[in-house]
């Protein structure tokens, strides 16, 4: 080999290492460049009396936030947004306050608002509104888990994007074609269901979608419990879902060119939504680490079989658990 071109390479291998010297945190650290919160929408502890599965308590956000503890460690602060009102669940000890912070609806929407409301798709509209609420946050519910642990780039890219795993090809038009505008609101783009994993959200974007899409906003937040979403739009030919907002506004997002595309696959997120106690022995078996994962449908008849499994899967207790 010519003697000139091992220099040059030389050369070049010094430059790369000492950018990466100079670089290594960006290179080798899982600690985010700006701050992430986790946000958590929760029915409360107290409605484990109910067997409804929306609204049945199973301690799971005890686990998820088990999950979350062990998992993103980066995670600058956890935010528990439940039903009026505030309440400091059980399992917390007096130190939850170094890291959680606990409010209720009467903290996120308008005054004069019928509360407390039931309505997932609307609560959810209300989470721009969370005082102190960073700007980039990861939206879970309290039946979903981290299941393995995970870079902050599993959720947003370094540029602060979020990252989506989103079909675009599913857009399509919120009003049904050639039918009545009954209600007559400026829509966003209809997409279909999201997946049921953790979200990651900006709080400003967030609230430019509010207030551009205000009125239909509203017409959500008017309904204080989750109605039969599928015969409700039809009511207003609307296609289904017509209220739940997770791709609606992923699709602004990538509009405004906010969004890094993503693919996530069956490696990547699992299900448990019934046979609790054999899933849960297969997934243990298995010793198969997934990133998210979802314990759905759970109603207090299978509470035991949960609580033990969620043990088994995330024995950590964080500082602020008794």
């Amino acid at each position: 080999m010519n003697i000139k071109l091992i220099n040059q390479i030389l050369l070049l291998i010094f430059i790369v290492l000492i950018f990466i010297c100079y670089n290594r945190t960006e290179f080798f650290s899982t600690n985010p460049p700006f701050k992430i919160d986790v946000l958590y929408t929760w029915v409360g502890e107290h409605e484990n009396n109910n067997n409804d599965i929306r609204l049945a308590n199973n301690n799971e956000l005890q686990y998820s936030i088990r999950s979350v503890m062990e998992n993103l460690p980066w995670i600058n602060r956890i935010f528990i947004l439940m039903n009026p009102p505030v309440h400091i669940p059980s399992w917390f000890n007096t130190s939850y306050k170094k890291y959680v912070t606990l409010l209720d609806q009467t903290d996120t929407f308008p005054k004069n608002s019928k509360l407390p409301n039931k309505n997932s798709d609307a609560i959810e509209t209300t989470m721009a509104n969370i005082l102190n609420l960073s700007e980039h946050f990861i939206y879970m519910n309290d039946d979903l888990f981290i299941g393995k642990k995970c870079n902050y780039t599993d959720f947003f890219s370094r540029d602060g994007k979020v990252n989506l795993d989103i079909y675009l090809k599913a857009r399509r038009p919120m009003l049904l074609k050639n039918k009545l505008d009954i209600l007559k609101y400026k829509y966003p783009i209809h997409g279909k269901w999201n997946k049921h994993i953790p979200i990651p959200y900006l709080k400003s974007e967030l609230k430019n979608y509010i207030n551009e899409y205000s009125d239909y906003v509203n017409w959500i937040r008017s309904y204080n419990s989750r109605p039969n979403n599928c015969i409700m739009c039809t009511q207003f030919n609307l296609l289904c879902p017509c209220q739940q907002q997770h791709y609606p506004f992923s699709i602004y997002l990538h509009k405004k060119k906010k969004v890094n595309l993503i693919k996530l696959n069956s490696s990547d997120i699992h299900l448990i939504k019934n046979r609790y106690k054999h899933n849960f022995k297969l997934l243990l078996k298995k010793n198969k680490a997934y990133k998210f994962i979802c314990i759905n449908n759970g109603t207090i008849k299978d509470k035991d079989d949960i609580i033990y499994y969620l043990n088994k899967l995330f024995p950590t207790k964080p500082f602020f658990e008794k």
